[in-house]
């Protein structure tokens, strides 16, 4: 009794796995351009830990086409104040969450930009450019601020603040959202001290 599976079986995983090979290899080539976190920056100011970051390669073609048609585009920078343990998670001390939202008028041609925390009423930011650059700077720059007392840092331990930055677009249900999703998830940058 011959057990082999029939041809037609495995032309079918065949061209299955080859079909998941094709639609993987704009993945597979996009990944050098993925958006980023760089120029990390992180300053103690009394009870502030100030942070700065750059986020880059922000703007692929089907963002940009996304933001050029109107629709309201908003990255997430979520930033974390952390003491490391061994034994269990880290413990989170502090964290904020920022949008920036970038909306562009189609009739006026501009682009109009809100920086806000999360949790916070006021904007901190409101501004309006026709610049696709000084657009794209104003949503890449971040500035941000986590308010935790210095004195109950220990020097004992080890304790790191974190940033991560996200665009959330439309939900594709898996595994098509792999090649479908226009969104980004970027790695977790850290910096450690004391």
């Amino acid at each position: 009794m011959n057990k082999s599976v029939p041809n037609h079986h495995l032309r079918k995983l065949i061209g299955f796995w080859v079909l998941i090979f094709l639609l993987s290899i704009p993945c597979l080539a996009s990944q050098d351009a993925d958006p980023r976190i760089k120029q990390f920056r992180v300053l103690r100011q009394g009870d502030e830990f100030l942070v700065s970051a750059m986020l880059t390669d922000a703007f692929p073609p089907e963002i940009e086409d996304r933001i050029q048609s109107g629709v309201p585009t908003t990255y997430e920078f979520y930033i974390f104040l952390k003491k490391v343990r061994w034994f269990w998670d880290n413990k989170i001390l502090a964290h904020a969450l920022y949008h920036h939202t970038v909306t562009y008028d189609t009739i006026l041609e501009t682009y109009h930009i809100i920086i806000k925390r999360e949790g916070v009423d006021e904007q901190i930011l409101d501004y309006k450019t026709r610049d696709i650059e000084d657009m794209h700077k104003m949503m890449s720059m971040f500035n941000g601020v986590l308010d935790y007392p210095y004195s109950d840092i220990s020097y004992d331990s080890l304790y790191y603040v974190s940033i991560m930055a996200s665009l959330k677009t439309r939900q594709v249900p898996a595994p098509w959202n792999l090649f479908l999703s226009d969104g980004f998830k970027t790695r977790t940058n850290r910096k450690y001290f004391p």
